[in-house]
């Protein structure tokens, strides 16, 4: 069984990707993802004598006053407990219906950036996993861009060379990791059967250990205004294309209205957010107000 066309054509998936480097750099440097930073926290824990590393805002002159002898040479300085550290999880389906058209590639591999930059800036923990037909490589726990790009050049290497058939191991591998304090990124066009994995992802406990998950789903139908013409379109199952008209395509509009709707039922259980993303529409525009909106 073949991967899709998205993963085995490697001067395809390092181009595509550098390209998105710069176009996140350029729209949306500071990251998305609010992180847990490690260091200073939010909760204050209380006083310590001021140290020449601690931020000047961190000095309380009037705490110094009750609590020093001399509060000009001996000032305190606020402290807060420690915050921890999250970890960033980037699912990315690459499945067939992935392949066309050829926008869900670039919007998957900008929101992947973005993820990959918020978690490299925060100093969180950054992982890909690739979920397609068969059981592909996951990446280790990443930490800047040359990671991420290095990872992807295996990953195509190691995916060519499959021979044999296995199912995806994706949740299966999540759930091995017993995550805690932690972002899931799921980016997908969820045309296909998702029932199966949400049932996985029902395994990782997403409540009791503070997982949240955080699904894209890229809407080829979203804002798409029918012009009265037929349309040519391609199935990446069978790489053949053929004519649809009106109402065909009529029908390919109200059945995908019924799935992004039962999607959005099957995922409110959890600890998540569905963002519902438009192949018209930047990617990051449409992520940045949706993180904006949820808090993240």
């Amino acid at each position: 069984m073949q991967t899709s066309v998205f993963i085995e054509t490697v001067p395809r998936v390092r181009q595509l990707l550098r390209l998105e480097i710069d176009r996140v750099l350029r729209q949306f440097r500071p990251g998305g993802h609010r992180s847990n930073l490690r260091g200073i926290g939010s909760e204050f824990r209380g006083f310590k004598a001021y140290e020449p590393s601690d931020p000047p805002s961190a000095v309380d002159w009037v705490a110094a006053e009750r609590i020093s002898d001399d509060p000009t040479l001996e000032p305190v300085s606020r402290s807060y407990h420690p915050e921890r550290m999250v970890s960033v999880l980037f699912i990315l389906d690459i499945r067939d219906s992935m392949e066309q058209p050829p926008q869900k590639f670039s919007h998957a591999a900008a929101l992947l950036w973005l993820f990959a930059f918020s978690a490299f800036k925060t100093k969180d923990y950054f992982r890909v996993f690739l979920h397609g037909p068969i059981s592909l490589p996951n990446s280790e726990w990443l930490h800047c861009e040359e990671d991420v790009v290095e990872f992807f050049r295996h990953a195509v290497t190691r995916a060519g060379s499959h021979t044999g058939i296995s199912a995806p191991q994706t949740f299966s591998d999540l759930e091995e990791l017993r995550l805690r304090d932690s972002l899931v990124v799921i980016v997908s066009d969820f045309t296909t059967d998702w029932i199966r994995e949400l049932e996985s992802i029902r395994r990782l406990d997403v409540s009791t250990r503070n997982i949240k998950l955080l699904f894209f789903m890229l809407d080829e139908w979203r804002g798409y205004v029918f012009t009265g013409y037929g349309m040519e379109l391609r199935d990446p199952r069978t790489g053949l294309s053929r004519r649809y008209t009106e109402r065909e395509i009529k029908k390919l509009i109200l059945a995908n209205e019924k799935r992004t709707a039962m999607f959005k039922e099957s995922v409110h259980p959890f600890n998540s957010h569905l963002v519902s993303v438009s192949l018209l529409v930047d990617p990051l525009e449409s992520a940045g107000k949706a993180l904006l909106r949820f808090g993240f």
